[in-house]
Formats: structure tokens, C-alpha cells, sequence
């Protein structure tokens, strides 16, 4: 009997722990749900955007003529007490070997779904094509989030409104 009960009230916690892990969100007005349900975020873009099934990562563009993007990535840290920065100085390290001609413009303090993040702009080519870009990087229970914009540099501050609307609205699960 004591077995059953036992039992009956781990069953009990485990319904009340998947009820409560499921969140409620509502979709901003002109934007919709571009991640997928097993996404650990929420990534709401505008309506007008295209969400891109193409990559691993989460990702939309502007339009089929204008490739100006955003993405999302999350993963794990190696070690626990990573933090942006730490994140940050290793992910340079890959964009030197990856990109030509790569240049730190800003990097900022943010707020990302109520964590501290850091704001990175910089420029670099890939392929030989110039692009700019804008990465906005958190860090919440070991798993780094990184949201990614990305287009020429002539077109970067046409969308930086619509990209900040993204952010606003991203939320970590």
C-alpha cells in the first residue's frame, strides 16, 4: 500500500511539473511564432518576415529578394560558470578563423527575456561578401542564446527597428 502511494504522489508531481512548464504566450500584434515547439525560446518576428527551414538554427528573412536575416541559437556552455563575456572572447576567436576582415564595432549591455545579455555589432566578409552584423547574446542556466542579425551594411539600420521589436520580444522558456 505504502508502494502505491508512493507511487500515485510521483505520478501527482509529474503532472503538476508538466502543467506548470507549459507557458502561455500570445503572439505580439504583427509578428508571428517563427520557433518550433522544442525550442527552449520563443522567437516571434514580423508578419511580413519568412521564416527560413533551411538551417539547424532558427531563422527568418526580410524577403526572397532581400536576405537580411535573423536567427537563433541556443546550446549548452562547456563549463557552468561561462558567462557572455567568456562566451564572447571564444566566439571571436571562431569568427577571425571564419570570416575575413572581421571588426568589433560596439558591444553593449542588454536585457534579453529579464537576463543579462551583451549587444555586439561588427562587420566582416564572408565569401568575400561584406555584411554586418548585430548579435545579441544571453546566458541563462548554462545555455548561451544567441539572437543574430545579419545584411549588407547598406541595408543594416533599414531593419534595426524591426530587429529591436524582435528582441523585445524574445523569450527564454
Amino acid at each position: 500500500m505504502k508502494r502505491l502511494t508512493a507511487i500515485a504522489i510521483v505520478l501527482v508531481m509529474l503532472c503538476t511539473l508538466l502543467v506548470s512548464c507549459k507557458k502561455d504566450t500570445t503572439v505580439p500584434d504583427g509578428m508571428k511564432l517563427a520557433s518550433g515547439d522544442s525550442a527552449t525560446y520563443y522567437l516571434y518576428i514580423p508578419e511580413d518576415w519568412v521564416v527560413d527551414l533551411s538551417t539547424a538554427a532558427t531563422s527568418a528573412h526580410v524577403s526572397n529578394s532581400d536576405k537580411s536575416n535573423i536567427s537563433v541559437m541556443a546550446w549548452s556552455l562547456p563549463n557552468t560558470d561561462d558567462t557572455v563575456d567568456t562566451w564572447h572572447e571564444a566566439a571571436v576567436e571562431e569568427y577571425k578563423i571564419t570570416f575575413t576582415d572581421y571588426e568589433e564595432v560596439s558591444a553593449t549591455e542588454a536585457t534579453v527575456s529579464g537576463v543579462f545579455a551583451k549587444d555586439y555589432v561588427y562587420t566582416a566578409k564572408l565569401g568575400g561578401e561584406e555584411r554586418q552584423y548585430r548579435q545579441v547574446a544571453a546566458v541563462k542556466s548554462g545555455i548561451v542564446y544567441v539572437i543574430t542579425y545579419s545584411t549588407t551594411p547598406e541595408l543594416f539600420d533599414d531593419y534595426l527597428d524591426e530587429v529591436d521589436s524582435i528582441i523585445s520580444e524574445f523569450i527564454i522558456k
